[in-house]
């Protein structure tokens, strides 16, 4: 398994984590600052080249009763700009209370829960659900 790239998308801040070769584990990479999901995507392409990703997983913001959030329209047009261009499989992942589990993670580990910070472990925890649901 080649690696694989995780993807907290926001309108403001994109979070970034990657897989290591063997995909076994999720590690934060970037925090992106973007205006809007074409900047996103173009930021996203340069990671995805400079990192070898075979596959992308973006969070996809579903309400709690399992409806479709309102980011849902904006968060798969992303993932439809980022299979054209990079030709790399796109999965839509539940992301579903990960930046409030991120946020009590940095909360936990003493270390200061900026924005920046909880993106990338929002990213690193839905990376690290699709890749324990490929060991399963």
């Amino acid at each position: 398994m080649k690696r694989v790239i995780g993807v907290d998308y926001g309108r403001r801040r994109v979070g970034v984590a990657v897989s290591d070769d063997l995909g076994l584990t999720a590690q934060p990479l970037a925090t992106l600052t973007v205006r809007g999901g074409r900047d996103a995507s173009r930021q996203l392409v340069e990671l995805v080249d400079a990192h070898d990703v075979d596959t992308i997983v973006v969070g996809l913001p579903l309400n709690m009763d399992g409806t479709r959030g309102e980011m849902a329209d904006e968060v798969e047009k992303l993932g439809g700009r980022l299979a054209e261009e990079t030709g790399r499989p796109v999965i839509y992942w539940d992301e579903r209370l990960t930046t409030q589990a991120a946020s009590r993670t940095l909360r936990m580990s003493g270390k200061r829960a900026d924005k920046g910070a909880v993106d990338r472990i929002a990213a690193c925890l839905i990376l690290d659900g699709y890749l324990n649901s490929k060991r399963a």
